[in-house]
């Protein structure tokens, strides 16, 4: 998981850019009860800068952009995570921290230079996505420990599987 420099992440205190957070920060993760999220103060658990050769660029509807790593994890309205590299356009829909969806207007992958963060909260891995689902530039996103259970999360259903190939 990671996030090119700029991306907001909500803490207590407001949106910080990914690359001011270190080490026992503070930032707010979610648990999801259906479209439902209970937001928690947690603290950031790693935070390391990362390089990236290949990225994300997913567009959202009201006019944000968002670069990722394409392993990133998103928070899709159907309550499952899928990673950046496969999400669609048109057909993959993401949830703000209120539930709402957010469409997608283009997601491209290209080369990219510039620093990415990965990013985690503190809370244990139960086999869930309980107290890693982090706001970052407006939708919910999957922190760096859910990344690391991808496989895990997939054989329980809660990783989609691709739905369409990206434009490169």
């Amino acid at each position: 998981m990671s996030y090119l420099q700029s991306t907001d992440i909500a803490t207590p205190q407001g949106p910080v850019f990914v690359e001011e957070l270190q080490e026992g920060n503070e930032l707010q993760a979610a648990s999801l009860n259906g479209h439902v999220f209970s937001w928690q103060t947690r603290t950031v658990r790693m935070d390391m800068g990362v390089s990236e050769s290949m990225a994300a660029w997913i567009h959202f509807n009201n006019g944000r952009v968002m670069v990722t790593g394409l392993n990133q994890l998103f928070l899709l309205n159907t309550g499952q995570l899928m990673k950046a590299k496969d999400l669609a356009a048109g057909t993959s829909r993401l949830m703000d921290q209120n539930g709402n969806p957010v469409d997608l207007t283009e997601v491209s992958i290209g080369a990219c230079r510039g620093a990415f963060y990965g990013v985690a909260a503190d809370a244990p891995y139960a086999g869930n996505m309980d107290g890693h689902l982090l706001l970052s530039n407006g939708v919910i996103t999957g922190d760096l420990i859910l990344e690391m259970n991808a496989e895990d999360l997939f054989a329980k259903g809660m990783l989609a599987k691709p739905q369409n190939a990206q434009k490169i």
